[in-house]
């Protein structure tokens, strides 16, 4: 009996914090629709607007709850992204995310150069993301911020189609998925961007950072976040493959 109440009162209170979830969603919703038609926008470009978001927001709610831990892919620290900026000062040229998920890497981007008195239609903004949800969000997040992107035709893999295998950017910033074991490595042995050697089956960190270098322009800059094991790890000749990062001084600190 005592479990069953036990139950029942979690249910009850799930419930209660999904309706008070939902009542303020639509409230900011409400809000928001009424300030922009008061500031004189179309009613439907609003409400498409507004309609894109509350999908978006929903997906992504859905997939983080559906797929756990996975869901932190979708979105990068604030703090993060801030150091990732200011180390690299993406003022003008081609920014590149390989990665870009919801586009937060853009929109620092965006909000640094304007700290800055600088322009924003000096750089040119290209992206890719495999999920559709956060591929989405991207394109939605940059258009809302006047940010011109090429984020591809399509999600995709980046690994297996790449969306702009001729860029090469002047300034790339990433937060990859951490040692990202079923990336289909073994299909793409001998692949050009693996100069420095063929990374492991079983991880990717490695992958990424080969990518990362194969699409720098000569004197571009990158700034990525990987796992603390990559500073270290031994295993499927990652140890020679950052031997050899160091050693073509590709590695700053």
């Amino acid at each position: 009996m005592k479990k069953e109440a036990e139950n029942k009162y979690s249910v009850f209170i799930k419930a209660f914090i999904i309706e008070a979830i939902i009542t303020a969603v639509g409230v900011l919703v409400f809000a928001v629709i009424m300030y922009f038609l008061e500031a004189g926008y179309e009613y439907s470009a609003v409400f498409a607007t507004v309609s894109l978001a509350i999908g978006c927001f929903f997906s992504a709610f859905y997939a983080a709850k559906k797929f756990g831990q996975k869901g932190g892919e979708f979105y990068t620290p604030r703090c993060v992204v801030d150091l990732i900026v200011n180390m690299i000062e993406p003022f003008n040229g081609r920014v590149y995310d390989p990665c870009c998920g919801s586009g937060g890497m853009f929109v620092q981007s965006a909000k640094f150069i304007q700290r800055h008195q600088g322009n924003i239609n000096d750089i040119s903004v290209f992206g890719q993301d495999s999920n559709p949800t956060t591929w989405k969000m991207a394109q939605m997040n940059l258009a809302i911020r006047g940010i011109e992107a090429d984020l591809g035709k399509f999600n995709a893999d980046t690994f297996f189609d790449d969306q702009h295998p001729t860029l090469k950017a002047d300034f790339v910033m990433a937060n990859p998925p951490f040692n990202l074991s079923d990336w289909g490595g073994n299909r793409l042995t001998s692949d050009v961007r693996w100069k420095y050697g063929t990374p492991p089956d079983g991880n990717a960190n490695f992958a990424w950072i080969q990518h990362i270098i194969h699409h720098l322009a000569p004197a571009g800059r990158a700034g990525v976040v990987l796992a603390n094991g990559s500073l270290s790890s031994q295993s499927g000749g990652e140890g020679e493959i950052r031997r050899r990062l160091i050693e073509a001084d590709l590695v700053d600190c």
